[in-house]
């Protein structure tokens, strides 16, 4: 089944952050980065190196990224940036340039002009029934334990739908 994801929910709620922790879930899973850059570093092939444990990855553009990771025969794409309609257009292009995804997850601001640019990436894998919207539940920052919770759980329901 092939699906576009669309991880919903207001600036700074940790969008970003969830699924820059979901391609570092893909990357120990097994999967290969086919092509992908940070966002903050165009320039820089992305590897696997970009999800290593690091502290300064917690949120943001320290952990934005677009990319397509494959595994035997599934390509899965990533794009975390997605507050503003220019972003979105970005990681369409971006995935122009690749075969079909079997998922494509991307970062979204809950309104009509995003979903509408979204429906887009149906198109990116001719499926024009399987978008699908997750809310990203805005938590205090400060709380860590419960962000890192919150993410753990929204992780592996997303990993879930790639299974």
């Amino acid at each position: 089944m092939k699906k576009v994801v669309g991880l919903n929910g207001r600036s700074n709620c940790g969008k970003s952050r969830t699924l820059y922790l979901l391609g570092k879930c893909l990357i120990e899973k097994g999967y290969s980065i086919n092509r992908g850059y940070s966002i903050k570093n165009k320039k820089e092939m992305l590897t696997k190196d970009f999800f290593s444990d690091n502290p300064r990855k917690n949120d943001g553009e320290s952990c934005d990224f677009r990319a397509v990771f494959s595994f035997e025969n599934q390509t899965v794409g990533i794009a975390t940036q997605g507050d503003h309609p220019s972003e979105i257009r970005e990681s369409i292009k971006f995935f122009k340039n690749d075969p079909v995804c079997d998922f494509v997850f991307s970062a979204s601001r809950p309104n009509k002009e995003m979903k509408k640019l979204l429906e887009k990436f149906q198109e990116l894998i001719d499926n024009k029934e399987n978008l699908e919207w997750e809310m990203q539940q805005p938590v205090d920052q400060v709380n860590k334990e419960l962000m890192d919770s919150r993410n753990s759980q929204m992780i592996q329901k997303l990993f879930g739908m790639i299974e």
